[in-house]
Order: structure tokens, then sequence, then C-alpha cells
């Protein structure tokens, strides 16, 4: 099925706010339009895949690590979102930084609203993504083990005694 219009201006805006995966670090850009619209940007010398999609009024960016090996493994983690990488680098970093957001829709419902969101992803990965765009995943391992930490644990280790802790008013 063709993208409609407001596909193709997402599209649009979407390759020049991350244009710059392109012409700074050898990523190409390959439109998507399976589910929503979304535009994936690979590096092949790289395994990695840098993702944006729009669908059902939220913008999502998302890194997939293209690897298999005993960090990155199927079904274990190879996807990381933009937030979480920025919290596990420092957490007063994305406090700073949604602090500092620029007034942003609520809902990205059209491909102005969907545009004001990919300004915004675009320079926290220009501020805080150069390492992982360059090929150190350091970052991504580091959360994988972390995750594979807390996915060890039992639910009562992971989120307490249901019952036992009384909820602050």
């Amino acid at each position: 099925m063709a993208p409609s219009p407001e596909d193709e201006r997402f599209i649009d805006f979407a390759s020049k706010d991350f244009g710059f995966l392109v012409k700074d670090f050898g990523f190409t850009a390959t439109p998507d339009t399976v589910c929503g619209v979304g535009l994936s940007f690979t590096k092949h010398s790289l395994p990695l895949e840098v993702s944006l999609g729009w669908y059902k009024g939220e913008v999502d960016l998302e890194f997939q690590v293209l690897l298999e090996n005993r960090v990155f493994r199927p079904y274990i983690s190879r996807w990381f979102n933009l937030g979480e990488i920025v919290h596990h680098m420092d957490p007063s970093v994305m406090t700073n930084a949604l602090k500092e957001r620029p007034p942003l829709p609520r809902w990205a419902l059209s491909a102005e609203d969907a545009h004001c969101f990919l300004e915004y992803h675009a320079m926290l990965v220009q501020k805080f993504c150069l390492p992982i765009l360059n090929g150190d995943f350091a970052v991504l391992e580091a959360i994988t083990w972390e995750r594979r930490k807390e996915w060890g644990q039992t639910e009562e280790e992971r989120y307490g005694k249901l019952g036992q802790e009384k909820i602050q008013q």
C-alpha cells in the first residue's frame, strides 16, 4: 500500500532531521510503511539500525543491534529506546533534558506534530548517542546486563512484597 501524503511528509521530516546519520555516519535510509509509517537507518559496516516510527499519535525512536554474540542475543536484548540510553548514561541528564525540552504536543496527530518530536529526538541523539553511532556499544551492553540481572530476580525481589508496603499519600 502506498503511503498517504501525510505519511510522506513524516518521512520527509524524518529524512531531514536525521540526515546527519546519512551525511556524517554513513547510514542508509529506508522508508517503512508496514505498521504506521517509519524510516530506518542502517549502517552496513556497523551492526546497528536506528528506527523512527509514527503510529497512533506517538513517535518512537529505537536502536537495534544487528549482532548476535554473548551479550546481544535474540529475544533477550537487541532493542533500546532513546530515553533508556540517555537515562543509563546519567539519570540527571535525562531529568535535565526533560526540563529543557521545548513545548511538544501531547500527541503526534499530524506530520507537523510528529516533526516537533523528531527535532527533539534528533537533538538528543546528536548530544548523547555519538559513541553508539561510531560503533561503541558499551552503554548498550551495560543496559543488557542490567536487564538480565533484573529479569533473573523474582517478582518479589523486583517489586517488593505485595501488601507489605504502605502507599504514600
